[in-house]
């Protein structure tokens, strides 16, 4: 399945187009649409045990199953931009620079989640010594679950750079030599099949506790896949969207079999097979993708990583005061919904806010 995925976006499926910039505006734009659909996953509207077979529940599945290709895409545009940095073999420098910088986001945004809950705990509790509660519980985690919790820091959804350093790691590590070069999408896809089977499909058990999503396990595959369309002409829309749609198509059937089989939801599961369909050819709709409005989300898409980084801390205080509201709050449905724009609005905003700032900008760009 790899290696035919390899072949599809390979030169056939190109054609020629104006030569290369820094930047492109429509991967920056679905940049910002998959920094939403990330906020959708945790925090959309009507998801709770009061909408289970509702319209509004069905609606809230749909868009969270789509909104679940958000980190197969940013896998894969994170090994695009890293291949057009330089050719084969020159690229260790930038691959190392970009592992040092991600590693200390990661450090400082679990430093800034554990202080920040630490003082709301300390507030809500009236203690001074609460600040430390929720440090003192990630370290007893650390402890009992060294390695998970290493790749995961003390906010569930940062596993998301780490896995990106070690995507980007063992690609790299395998760039220096020709013949690494020619079996590392082999190995790739070998290592994204025992992910596969030791996390959704449940085939086999890890001799670690790890959630196979961390680590390499989907972050080098699809870092791999976009790495290939590095340096090439831009997919042709046809070609791109019967693969983004093929993709969606095979993810359904399999989120269908082990629901079926597993009784778990179609939402529940980390990677599937689709995904590493769906991410590269995402990926070659981005980059034929412009406009007007193409160019101002690309403005946003620009601060994904912050609204990526600082959305569940957002989320604390805007369902907090949601509840609140008690009596005075509007229909559960409008509420939802309400919470549900304040978090994306805020965290935009708070994104926005922080790229200002020489001292802060590098926390969201």
């Amino acid at each position: 399945m790899f290696t035919a995925i390899l072949k599809i976006v390979g030169p056939s499926a190109f054609t020629v187009t104006s030569r290369k910039s820094a930047r492109e505006g429509g991967i920056d734009a679905f940049r910002a649409l998959g920094a939403l659909g990330v906020i959708q996953l945790h925090f959309g509207a009507w998801r709770g045990p009061l909408w289970p077979g509702t319209d509004l529940g069905d609606l809230s599945t749909a868009l969270s199953f789509v909104a679940r290709m958000a980190v197969p895409f940013f896998f894969v545009t994170s090994g695009y931009l890293l291949a057009r940095r330089g050719e084969p073999g020159t690229l260790a420098p930038a691959a190392w620079g970009q592992v040092r910088r991600i590693l200390s986001l990661f450090a400082t945004w679990s430093v800034i989640a554990l202080a920040f809950r630490g003082v709301l705990r300390a507030v809500n509790r009236r203690s001074p010594w609460a600040v430390f509660e929720p440090l003192a519980s990630f370290l007893h985690d650390l402890q009992a679950r060294p390695i998970e919790f290493l790749l995961r820091g003390p906010e569930e959804h940062l596993w998301f750079l780490p896995a990106l350093c070690a995507g980007i790691a063992l690609y790299v590590a395998m760039d220096a030599a020709p013949w690494l070069r020619r079996l590392r999408p082999f190995i790739a896809g070998l290592i994204g099949l025992l992910g596969l089977a030791a996390g959704s499909y449940g085939l086999l058990s890890l001799p670690v506790t790890l959630n196979p999503r961390s680590g390499p396990f989907l972050a080098f595959p699809l870092v791999t896949l976009g790495a290939v369309m590095a340096g090439r002409p831009r997919m042709r829309s046809t070609v791109a969207w019967v693969g983004v749609l093929s993709g969606f198509v095979l993810t359904g059937l399999e989120a269908s079999w082990l629901s079926q089989r597993q009784g778990a939801s179609w939402t529940s599961h980390d990677a599937l097979l689709g995904f590493f369909v769906t991410g590269p050819f995402l990926l070659g709709l981005a980059r034929r993708s412009e406009g007007t409005l193409i160019a101002r989300m690309a403005v946003l898409g620009r601060m994904t990583l912050g609204v990526y980084a600082c959305h569940t801390l957002v989320a604390v205080l805007v369902i907090d005061a949601a509840r609140r509201l008690g009596d005075s709050a509007p229909p559960a449905a409008l509420l939802e919904l309400v919470a549900f724009g304040l978090i994306a609005f805020l965290s935009f905003g708070l994104a926005s806010l922080l790229s200002r700032f020489p001292s802060t900008r590098r926390l969201v760009q």
